[in-house]
């Protein structure tokens, strides 16, 4: 049976639970509020009117997925800088292999290649969940969100843009099939936009980072490994 499991209820939602396990949105705070009241209510007369709070609020847990993306940020521009002068390291011959770093308050991956170039490119989060320890989507809110998306890749002021899709897990588990399923998924949606929805194929591109490309590193609580569990696509150039 497919399990659900929470996943933060911010601008940019972050999935939880184990690599394996269901992203879902969650009023985390609440919820811890509204158990304590149940106890408490459990030693008063109260405890009807309580135990009817928290039943509103698990709805409320229980469809707070259903909120349409916020894919507003897609429309900022893809930047890149090419370095002025050539890096110290590649006059002795040496390539330094290509660095990430995620920025979730301005939505924008920071990639340095090791030409030096500096690129910055605006991402989102997918609010997508899938089956259990699979690449098959939850549930048709997620199927129609990821028609939503389509449809923003299709506005007028972004068509001839490029994007990539990213899978992502924290570190917990067997890394090789953390990548692996990380892969799957982002090439789930990768199928899905284009022969669907009707994205170019040519549009598109996608990759599976499992833990490597961490927002959060090194991880050192479970609310950092939330944040490390994702979904993202990413505006790699700009439209015409």
């Amino acid at each position: 049976m497919s399990e659900v499991l929470p996943m933060k209820n911010t601008p940019n939602s972050r999935f939880t639970g184990s690599n394996n396990d269901l992203p879902r949105p969650a009023l985390a705070g609440f919820w811890r509020l509204a158990g304590a009241g149940l106890c408490e209510a459990g030693r008063s007369r109260l405890r009807p009117f309580a135990v009817a709070a928290l039943c509103a609020i698990m709805a409320l847990r229980l469809t707070a997925h259903a909120a349409d993306p916020d894919l507003s940020n897609l429309d900022k521009d893809a930047v890149v800088k090419k370095p002025a002068t050539t890096p110290p390291y590649r006059t002795r011959g040496v390539q330094r292999p290509p660095t990430r770093g995620y920025d979730p308050k301005r939505g924008v991956v920071k990639i340095e290649e090791g030409d030096g170039t500096v690129k910055e490119l605006p991402y989102v989060v997918l609010p997508i969940l899938f089956r259990v320890n699979s690449d098959e989507l939850f549930d048709a809110q997620s199927e129609e969100n990821l028609r939503k998306l389509a449809a923003k890749l299709q506005e007028p002021q972004l068509l001839g843009a490029r994007f990539l899709v990213e899978g992502h897990t924290s570190t917990e588990g067997d890394s090789a099939h953390n990548k692996t399923l990380s892969e799957r998924r982002a090439d789930r949606i990768f199928s899905l936009l284009v022969r669907k929805f009707g994205v170019e194929p040519g549009r598109l591109s996608a990759i599976g980072f499992g833990p490597t490309a961490p927002e959060v590193d090194p991880e050192r609580s479970e609310q950092d490994r939330q944040r490390n569990r994702r979904v993202l696509i990413v505006k790699e150039s700009n439209g015409q």
